[in-house]
C-alpha cells in the first residue's frame, strides 16, 4: 500500500492480480450479471488507483476493499431491480373483463355461504382475520384465546371452505378462492 500510495503501477498491478477476481465473485453473487460484475470490478479497482494516497492508513485493507464490494454490488442490485419493469399482472387484467367479474362475483357469494356455514366461533374468527384485516394474535387478546387456538380455527376454516368451493363450482375455483382469501 505505501508503494501504491506513490504511484508505483506494479504495486498497483498486484493489487488488481490479488484482488480482482475475488471482487468480481463477489460482485456476481449479489448482481448475477457477468457484464454488471465487471463493471462493478473496474470501477473499485479504479477508486483504489484514485484513493491510492489515503490507502497506507486503513489498517484492515482486505476488509475496506470487501465493504467497497459489498455497498457498491447491492447499490448496483438495487439500481438494477430499480429500472427492471414488474411482470405483467395478467391475472389483474382478466379479473377486469365482464365474464371475470361475474364469475368473481359468484365465487365471492359462494365464500360468504361457506363462511356462514361455519361454527359461530370460527366464523368470528375467520371474518376477524379476512375481513377486519386483524393478526393472530390480535385476534387472541381480543377473544382472550391463544394465538395457536386463532391459528387452528382459520386452518380449519380455509380446509372447510376449499372444500366447500370445490364442490360447488369445481377444482378451477379453489386457486382463485386461495387468491381471494389470501390477498387481503
Amino acid at each position: 500500500l505505501l508503494r501504491l500510495a506513490q504511484s508505483d503501477e506494479k504495486a498497483y498491478t498486484e493489487i488488481i492480480d490479488h484482488y480482482g477476481s475475488v471482487i468480481y465473485g463477489h460482485c456476481l453473487l449479489y448482481v448475477k450479471d457477468a457484464g454488471l460484475a465487471e463493471e462493478i470490478t473496474q470501477d473499485i479497482l479504479y477508486s483504489i488507483w484514485k484513493q491510492r494516497t489515503e490507502l497506507p492508513s486503513i489498517s484492515n485493507f482486505a476488509g475496506y476493499v470487501y465493504r467497497m464490494t459489498r455497498n457498491r454490488a447491492i447499490n448496483a442490485f438495487k439500481s438494477k431491480l430499480a429500472a427492471t419493469e414488474p411482470p405483467a399482472d395478467h391475472l389483474k387484467s382478466w379479473l377486469h373483463t365482464p365474464d371475470a367479474s361475474i364469475e368473481y362475483k359468484q365465487l365471492s357469494e359462494a365464500i360468504a355461504r361457506g363462511i356462514e356455514l361455519l361454527p359461530a366461533r370460527r366464523q368470528q374468527i375467520f371474518k376477524m382475520s379476512r375481513y377486519e384485516g386483524l393478526s393472530y394474535e390480535e385476534i387472541a387478546q381480543q377473544l382472550n384465546i391463544a394465538k395457536s387456538t386463532v391459528k387452528d380455527h382459520i386452518l380449519e376454516a380455509l380446509v372447510f371452505l376449499r372444500s366447500y368451493i370445490k364442490e360447488e363450482y369445481g377444482i378451477v375455483t379453489v386457486s382463485l378462492f386461495w387468491l381471494a382469501t389470501h390477498g387481503r
